[in-house]
């Protein structure tokens, strides 16, 4: 049944074939959560053979996207934690952090060694400006700060390039060297503005991050589920199609093309918001027919924290920044599934 379900959305065997950095980002996350489920089953005694690989998955999760680090050093902290509760003698919760300390520098080497260089794109500086932009519209920055705005970016352009669910367009207009220079200046801004009207500030968060948490989408809203031909909403010009003329392949897309613009279609197969309350939904179910410990809750934790990253960095609605809600949740209906008829079966043991 499950393996119907993941084969019916068209998202899984598009994502499978990508090489967006977001999906095997993705993938990541899901191999953390199934051997964080591993620990939960064990109550966090393990051998140290599980610990290194374990410590591996998360270095090398937390070098894949900028916001790995911080999900992995939070989850880091947390399970080293209980480790230390649940079982001081075993030393294990020395043993991870240093272990996961040794791959970074690992991965680190292997980085100086290739020359392999970082990302261009600021997403905090980009984020900076598109909050800014949004008080400009606002007027409630004052003329002294908008010099150092000037500076950066013309007001007018700023303004005109605001787009609640995009960003991409102020990145393209911002001088990214003087974004550098006054990063510090802007961020103060941002920070002053924010807390001086924390209304609008908040209304700027929800509007930003609609694909978080919205089970329905805007009508307006800019944002990729994925790419399969001309039709597709901000079509990169590098994608090239080389079965356009195939009687199948217009036929598949005909139907790729329906999922995407049938508001039903679009809410059930794409809709991660939808997907992370259904597992927060499974969780609580769960929990209260004490069929789970409630260190289950750990395993959405690291996508709950990819989720709050996103929202703080990234005004783009593109479902693959949220792949990790869909594969989260098939991992969360297996368990269902598992804990409903393991629970049903020793019931009727008992009846007999």
């Amino acid at each position: 049944i499950l393996t119907l379900i993941i084969a019916f959305n068209p998202i899984n065997a598009i994502f499978s074939i990508t090489l967006w950095k977001d999906i095997l980002f993705s993938y990541s996350i899901l191999a953390i959560c199934f051997m964080i489920q591993i620990l939960i089953d064990r109550n966090f005694d393990v051998n140290k053979i599980f610990i290194f690989i374990m410590t591996f998955f998360m270095a090398f999760t937390s070098q894949i996207r900028y916001n790995g680090m911080y999900i992995m050093l939070i989850m880091l902290t947390v399970l080293s934690v209980i480790m230390f509760m649940k079982n001081k003698k075993s030393k294990n919760f020395i043993f991870f952090p240093l272990m996961f300390i040794g791959w970074m520098g690992a991965l680190y080497s292997l980085n100086i060694i290739y020359n392999v260089e970082d990302n261009d794109k600021d997403a905090l500086s980009t984020k900076i400006m598109h909050v800014l932009a949004y008080y400009e519209l606002k007027d409630y920055i004052t003329d002294k700060d908008n010099k150092i705005i000037e500076k950066i970016i013309s007001i007018d352009t700023l303004k005109n390039d605001y787009n609640p669910y995009f960003l991409d367009i102020i990145y393209d207009d911002t001088n990214i060297e003087m974004a550098q220079k006054y990063k510090k200046d802007t961020i103060k801004m941002t920070i002053k503005y924010s807390l001086k009207h924390p209304i609008d500030f908040t209304k700027y968060v929800f509007k930003s991050s609609v694909i978080t948490w919205s089970v329905v989408m805007p009508p307006n809203v800019i944002g990729t589920v994925y790419n399969t031909d001309i039709e597709t909403v901000n079509k990169p010009n590098y994608i090239y199609v080389k079965n356009i003329d195939k009687d199948f392949y217009k036929k598949t897309n005909k139907i790729l093309q329906y999922t995407l613009k049938n508001k039903i279609a679009y809410t059930i197969l794409y809709n991660g918001a939808l997907y992370v309350y259904l597992t927060l939904g499974i969780i609580i179910l769960l929990r209260k027919k004490n069929l789970i410990s409630k260190y289950y809750y750990l395993l959405i934790m690291p996508v709950l924290l990819n989720l709050g990253i996103l929202v703080l960095c990234i005004p783009v609605q593109d479902t693959r920044y949220i792949y990790p809600n869909f594969l989260i949740t098939y991992l969360f209906l297996m368990i269902f599934i598992n804990k409903l008829y393991i629970s049903k079966k020793i019931n009727n043991l008992l009846k007999i």
